[in-house]
């Protein structure tokens, strides 16, 4: 199965009523797998480096190299 960087990575779902109090289902997506690995990596980062000029770009390409790296093909 392939890891599609805009896919949510914490889906929600919660019980609620619309406007005319007809029950529904609302979904939540949260953040992306590509925002949450980024932040991850930037939890990371920022732990081991005093120069944040770049941080963010370094966390982007460390979340797009594990979302690549999830989509090898394995054998």
């Amino acid at each position: 199965m392939k890891t599609e960087q805009d896919q949510p990575a914490h889906p929600t779902m919660e019980q609620g009523s619309d406007s005319v109090g007809l029950p529904c289902v609302y979904t939540t997506p949260g953040l992306t797998k590509r925002e949450y690995f980024a932040g991850l990596a930037m939890q990371g980062f920022i732990s081991a480096v005093t120069d944040f000029g770049n941080l963010a770009g370094f966390s982007v390409m460390a979340a797009d190299a594990l979302i690549a790296e999830l989509n090898k093909e394995t054998t």
